[in-house]
């Protein structure tokens, strides 16, 4: 019984991995199409790392 139970909880533990790794690149993609959608928008910005450069020659 006892393992039984911990076959179970690995094969859980291992789902719950690969759930939480798709998770991951689902949200890797929807930075990326915002950010890609940000950068359509003002393409002559230069992104969010100019934003440093802006405020350091201010």
């Amino acid at each position: 019984m006892s393992n039984d139970l911990v076959v179970q909880l690995g094969a859980k533990l291992d789902q719950f991995a690969s759930d939480m790794n798709q998770a991951g690149d689902m949200a890797d993609a929807a930075i990326d199409r915002i950010e890609r959608s940000f950068a359509n928008l003002n393409p002559t910005a230069g992104g969010f790392a100019s934003l440093g450069d802006a405020a350091a020659i201010a």
